[in-house]
Parts: C-alpha cells; structure tokens; sequence
C-alpha cells in the first residue's frame, strides 16, 4: 500500500501536521485541501533539468517544458488557479508506466522517498520520457487547452456542466484530496471529467455539547440535475467552505428542509 503515491502522501503530511503542534480542525482542513502533487516533487526537477540539457527539442516538447515550469513556479500544487497542472497528468499517465523509469528504484528500506527521479542518463528510457511529453502536449492542444491553464479550467465534474471549478489530484499524482476520471481516463473536448474520489469529506472535534462535525457530500444530494442539491456541495468543496452539520435535535429541527418521512410497520 505505502507504494501508492497517495498513501506515501499520507505519510508525509499527516507526520508534518502533527509536527506543528495541536491538530485543530482548521489545521486538518488545511492540510487535505493544500492540494500537493507529491509525484511531481519528485519528478520534475529531473524533467527540467533534462529540458535544459536538450540540444534540439521537438516544439511540442519545448512548450511542454516551459509550461511544467509554470506549474513548479506555482508551487506544484493541484489548486484550481495552478497552471499547467493538467498537463502534468496528462503526461504522468503515460510515463509512469515506462519499465525503468525512475532514477531511483522502490526501496522497502526507504520506502516513503522512493521511487524518485527519472531515468534520464538512459537513452532508451529518456527517448519514452520525451515522446511521453510530446504527446500530452498534443493531447492537451487536441482538447483544446492551453497547455498553461488554469487547473480549475479543465477540471469539472462529469454529472454537470456548471462553471464548477475543481481543485484536487488523482491517485497517480500523490494528492490527499483524490480526484479522478476513473470511467473515461484523459483530457477530452469537455476537460477532464471527474467520476470519482473526495466524494464525502468530513472532519470532526468535539466541543462541551458533544460532536463538531464540519462536512460535504461533493457530488451532491440529488441525483436530478435540475435540483439545487445536485451542485451545492460541490460548490462549496470548489470554494473549500466546510459547513457545520447539525447534530444536536433543536439544530436538526432548524435546518430540516421539508416534512419528514414517517414510516410504520
């Protein structure tokens, strides 16, 4: 499982959390939703290195290098306003599935820093890299997108067409807060359309009367596209706004919606 680069996440930032003193749940919060791209981390200071090195880079190849750039400036995290991040999916799909592709190997004796790096220094392994960047430029151009957009732009649920920015990563990348395209994988015309992940976020304390949960269910109450419970929570997740869920009777009473469902034998 730690080989997961999600689950090696965990084991980074759930240790730094802990490291900064008390866990509050503003701090909890914080933490899933910084959005870090952990494979990136690891991967792209290899990449552009070897970006610079190349005596005669293919167009596609040059632009694919100075938009990933953008996307290191900014931080590397898989905010909705980072540039260049759907790039980097884009070809991470791809290269990651290179035989030998890393510099450095899983090692069961370290295994949260490895693998790392690319492979660059091997020709054969180098040439799949580059031909793997070329084409998620294409791909990405094909789609229609500027290879330095906004994630956010290109990022959008697959059950509506709202202009619902997301932020988030899949499980390839390394990102806490999981989101995917598990059913139809890649950038198309309408973007990268999410299926799956992050679908119940809930973090809860306790405080004097008992349980302080703050929650959303992402993809939505309804399942009717023409209700306002299809997208609301999606759009507080968009906006990373946690609202408090009702828990003690006369707080249940003051936010129920409708009549209640009364069943009997």
């Amino acid at each position: 499982m730690v080989r997961r680069p999600r689950t090696r996440s965990e084991w980074i930032e759930i240790p730094e959390l802990i490291g900064k003193g008390k866990v509050t749940l503003a701090g909890i919060q914080g933490q899933l939703f910084e959005n870090r791209n952990l494979m990136a981390r690891h991967i792209l200071p290899d990449l552009l290195a070897g970006c610079k090195a190349l005596a005669t880079p293919s167009t596609d190849v040059r632009d694919g290098c100075a938009a990933l750039q953008t996307f290191v400036t900014g931080g590397m995290r898989n905010d909705a306003d980072a540039k260049g991040a759907h790039l980097f999916r884009e070809f991470w799909r791809t290269a990651s599935q290179i035989p030998g592709v890393y510099r450095e190997p899983f090692d069961k004796a370290r295994p949260v820093d490895t693998p790392t790096g690319l492979k660059l220094a091997d020709a054969a392994t180098a040439t799949k890299v580059w031909d793997a960047l070329g084409a998620a430029v294409k791909k990405v151009r094909d789609a229609g997108f500027a290879l330095d957009a906004p994630l956010g732009q290109v990022q959008r649920a697959v059950f509506t067409d709202a202009d619902i920015p997301l932020h988030g990563g899949d499980e390839i990348e390394g990102v806490l807060n999981n989101l995917g395209d598990r059913g139809r994988p890649g950038i198309t015309k309408r973007g990268i359309r999410i299926d799956y992940g992050s679908s119940y976020v809930q973090t809860v304390t306790f405080d004097d009367r008992g349980p302080v949960a703050q929650a959303m269910l992402t993809f939505g109450q309804s399942t009717n596209p023409a209700s306002p419970h299809a997208t609301d929570q999606l759009r507080l997740f968009a906006n990373k706004q946690w609202p408090t869920l009702p828990f003690h009777a006369d707080d249940v009473a003051r936010q129920r919606i409708g009549e209640p469902l009364v069943l009997k034998r």
